[in-house]
């Protein structure tokens, strides 16, 4: 298991609304529960994850949603 942090900025985020229409019942259900363990500081949500998944060496979508790792 791998923790990382989604940073997703509160205004113009369209690639994280994207991908939440494409994900099976089951991720969305989870995707609901994020709001309750977000962190928003300065305009950015900040929603930490336990995930097997590793994500791609570029780690940010053009509209800067971001993947972080051991707090990076």
């Amino acid at each position: 298991m791998t923790d990382i942090v989604l940073a997703v900025p509160t205004e113009g985020a369209a690639s994280f609304q994207r991908a939440l229409e494409t994900v099976s019942p089951e991720i969305a259900a989870r995707v609901r529960e994020w709001p309750g363990k977000a962190v928003i500081v300065e305009s950015v949500a900040y929603i930490p994850l336990r995930t097997d998944w590793m994500p791609p060496r570029d780690r940010r979508t053009a509209d800067g949603v971001a993947v972080l790792l051991a707090g990076r």
